[in-house]
C-alpha cells in the first residue's frame, strides 16, 4: 500500500511543475503566489529560506545544464539563479500574436535531448470562445532567420537567445507532459479534452506526428488531468484535479493500475525524485471555502512500493 506524507508545509497558491536531480532536490513553482520554491529531500528542508520572488505569474520550470533553471513566465522565457535567488535574463520574449490579455504559460518540462518545451493558456480556459494557445519547443539550436520570431505549427523562430517552434496549436489547457523510455513518443495532456494524447517523436529533430488518445478520463468523473510523470516501467503517472488523486496509467490499454489517495482535494502535478527515484512529489493548491484540507498547497511525498521513477528531470542544453 502506497503512503503519503507531507515534504514541504508552503500554503502554495498553486503549486505547480515540480522537476527533481540526482542531488536529490525538487524545485516547483507557486504560479500565482509569483515565487519558486526548493525542497532538500535529504535534508527534509527547504532549500532556501526565502523562496526566489518572479515578476510576473511563473508557469514552469525545469533546470539548466549550465546550472540554474529556465523558467516560462506570462510572456518570456527566463534564466533563475537558484544559488543567489533571482531571475537573471531574458532568454525569449514571446511575439505578441502568440502572448496577450489573460494568456500566459502554463505547464512544461524538457525532452532528454535537452530541449525546452512548454505551452499556454487563456485564463477562461473553459470557455469554447476564448482565444486557443499552443504548445512550443524552445531550443538554442532552432534554425531560423534572426528577428523571424514564431510562426505556424512545424515553423521555427529564434529570439534573443532561443529558437522557438509551435509544435501543437489550438490548445485550451496545455498540461502534462513525458516522454518514453525509448524516446519514440511524447505523451500530452490538454486538460480541457480530458485526455491524454500520444505522438511520434523523432528525437533528433523534435518532430511530432500521428496524434492518437491513449487515455480517456469520464465526463462523470471528478476533476480534469493535470501534470504527470513516466515510471521505470513505462507506466504513466497522471494527477487528477480536484480529485485528491494521482493515478498510474497504462498508456497502452488506457486502463487505471493504481491510484493513490491524498490528503488534499486539489493536487496538481507530479514527479519523481529521491536519491533511486522512488519518491513520487506531488504538488497542490489552496483550496476556497471553510472547510479547506490541513494542508493544501503543500508539497508531498508518496512511496509506492515497486514503484520507480523513469529518470531525473532532463535539463535544458542551453
Amino acid at each position: 500500500m502506497a503512503s503519503v506524507s507531507l515534504a514541504l508545509d508552503c500554503r502554495a497558491v498553486l503549486g505547480e511543475s515540480p522537476v527533481c536531480n540526482a542531488r536529490g532536490d525538487v524545485w516547483f513553482v507557486d504560479i500565482n503566489g509569483r515565487k519558486i520554491l526548493g525542497y532538500d529531500s535529504v535534508a527534509s528542508r527547504a532549500i532556501r529560506e526565502e523562496a526566489i520572488a518572479t515578476p510576473q505569474l511563473v508557469g514552469c520550470v525545469a533546470p539548466r545544464a549550465s546550472g540554474g533553471l529556465i523558467a516560462a513566465m506570462e510572456d518570456c522565457i527566463v534564466a533563475v539563479d537558484t544559488s543567489d535567488g533571482w531571475v537573471t535574463d531574458t532568454l525569449l520574449q514571446m511575439p505578441s500574436q502568440y502572448i496577450g490579455p489573460k494568456i500566459r504559460f502554463n505547464d512544461g518540462k524538457c525532452d532528454p535531448s535537452g530541449r525546452f518545451w512548454a505551452g499556454t493558456m487563456h485564463a477562461s480556459w473553459r470557455d469554447p470562445s476564448a482565444p486557443a494557445g499552443h504548445l512550443f519547443c524552445f531550443s538554442p539550436a532552432a534554425a531560423a532567420a534572426p528577428g523571424a520570431g514564431a510562426a505556424g505549427a512545424g515553423e521555427a523562430g529564434q529570439g534573443e537567445g532561443l529558437g522557438v517552434e509551435v509544435k501543437v496549436e489550438g490548445t485550451q489547457l496545455s498540461n502534462g507532459l513525458a516522454w518514453s523510455g525509448d524516446g519514440s513518443r511524447l505523451f500530452f495532456i490538454d486538460s480541457a479534452l480530458r485526455t491524454v494524447d500520444c505522438f511520434d517523436y523523432d528525437a533528433a529533430t523534435a518532430g511530432i506526428s500521428n496524434r492518437r488518445t491513449v487515455v480517456t478520463f469520464g465526463q462523470d468523473e471528478p476533476g480534469v488531468p493535470d501534470g504527470m510523470a513516466i515510471d521505470a516501467g513505462g507506466h504513466l503517472w497522471v494527477v487528477v484535479g480536484e480529485s485528491g488523486s494521482v493515478r498510474q496509467m497504462d498508456a497502452e490499454t488506457g486502463k487505471e493500475i493504481t491510484r493513490v489517495g491524498l490528503p488534499v482535494v486539489r493536487p496538481t502535478s507530479c514527479a519523481f525524485g529521491g536519491k533511486d527515484l522512488s519518491e513520487l512529489y506531488v504538488t497542490t493548491r489552496e483550496e476556497p471555502g471553510t472547510n479547506p484540507s490541513a494542508n493544501a498547497g503543500g508539497l508531498f511525498k508518496c512511496l509506492v512500493p515497486g514503484v520507480k521513477g523513469l529518470s531525473f528531470a532532463d535539463a535544458f542544453c542551453g
